[in-house]
């Protein structure tokens, strides 16, 4: 049965447009080919009531106009949409559309309306703000999960997208707490259990609100840079820092030494510049100096442990004058403390401070001082230092004085 004249209400917009609609409200979906139906999703996922001819069509390679036309003219006979179109050479066309009923399109698509993506993503929030909650406020990681959230909280970011580094982000946090440590692609099969799961994109999200080191995933082996007079022995075989300048050895390697020989107890340094670390490993061969690669990662401390077992000796511990920096030393210093064995920072005070070039602090800067600053256990020196930044807005780079 052919549709009437009657079937259709037109308005006339003057006296070469029009608009066109069935006049029945739309009830089922037409049956389509599979390219249509592809289209048809495509064109129905956004939430915009009104698409243009030009903007539909130039969305897809593979389009053919024909079959294109057929498709809109049997949303039109079915009632779901309604036709802007212009007179031209004595033939109707249509240069845009107009969802007559766009969720319940949608629902007959299998697509998420606006109000239940509207839904989700509260779900969403109310579910990450209730994981943060549990997350405590002294934890290594909650300055970049703070970062993490208010980037994926803005209005912008698709909901699939939120909710996929959402749960990347816990299984991080997961990651750490377990204290794991691997390549990306063990990081990559825990997370989603499969080793190429993440995307480049991801990594570099990953990374810079976390910081892959601090979570101890390595795109090669982890290495530890250290000089001074010590010999390492595995074994029969053995190392002699003391006739290198500095060595970088494998953390897996470091940590299955049989034994540690030293003339005294030694004097550790751990300095986080590689520059700076690589002119006073070369001043002072008197020292272990060993290079803190940014915060110290759960594979490092644990060769710290390893030579602390087998050579301990107390710690200088030297980094940026930066929240990060004070960050660091709280990390690093962990083995001496555990072991009540003694460590201070080295050339880092309140008035090298003051004296040194200033930048300014950012927000990260803010919130991690905020989290240092609440910790029970910080020592007074280390306080005062964290204070000092807060108050007066500045901070340093270790590499302008050491």
């Amino acid at each position: 049965m052919r549709d009437g004249a009657e079937d259709y209400e037109v308005v006339a917009k003057g006296r070469g447009a029009r608009h066109r609609a069935r006049r029945e409200a739309p009830t089922y979906l037409p049956e389509l080919r599979p390219r249509q139906r592809a289209w048809l999703q495509a064109w129905a996922r956004t939430h915009q009531s009104t698409r243009s001819r030009e903007a539909l069509y130039k969305a897809h390679a593979d389009l053919d106009l024909e079959e294109a036309d057929a498709l809109v003219d049997k949303l039109l006979h079915a009632g779901w949409v309604s036709l802007r179109e212009t007179l031209q050479r004595g033939v109707w066309l249509w240069q845009s559309l107009q969802w007559r009923d766009l969720p319940a399109l949608q629902q007959q698509l299998g697509l998420p309306t606006a109000q239940a993506q509207a839904s989700d993503q509260t779900d969403w929030h109310d579910a990450m703000n209730a994981w943060l909650e549990r997350l405590p406020d002294h934890h290594p990681l909650r300055a970049g999960v703070l970062d993490a959230l208010a980037d994926l909280s803005a209005n912008r970011v698709p909901y699939r997208r939120k909710q996929e580094r959402g749960a990347l982000l816990r299984s991080a946090c997961l990651w750490f707490d377990e204290n794991q440590s691997g390549h990306r692609r063990d990081f990559a099969l825990w997370a989603r259990n499969d080793t190429k799961s993440i995307t480049d994109t991801e990594w570099e999200w990953l990374d810079q609100h976390l910081g892959l080191a601090e979570l101890s995933i390595q795109t090669f082996t982890p290495m530890v840079w250290l000089s001074g007079p010590l010999c390492l022995q595995w074994g029969h075989h053995s190392l002699d820092l003391g006739l290198l300048d500095h060595q970088a050895i494998p953390v897996h390697q470091l940590g299955s030494t049989t034994a540690i020989q030293c003339d005294a107890s030694p004097t550790y340094w751990l300095i986080e510049n590689r520059a700076s670390f690589e002119r006073q490993a070369r001043l002072h061969r008197d020292k272990v100096v060993i290079w803190m690669p940014g915060r110290p990662t759960h594979a490092w401390l644990k060769a710290m442990d390893h030579l602390l077992d087998q050579a301990p000796g107390s710690v200088l511990i030297s980094a940026d004058l930066d929240p990060s920096g004070l960050a660091i030393v709280m990390a690093a210093c962990q083995p001496w403390r555990r072991r009540q064995l003694p460590w201070r920072m080295h050339d880092m005070s309140v008035p090298l401070l003051h004296a040194a070039r200033p930048w300014p602090l950012g927000p990260h800067d803010h919130l991690l001082l905020e989290t240092l600053l609440a910790a029970a256990d910080m020592p007074a020196d280390v306080k005062a230092l964290a204070q000092a930044m807060r108050d007066s807005g500045r901070k340093a780079e270790q590499e302008g004085w050491l």
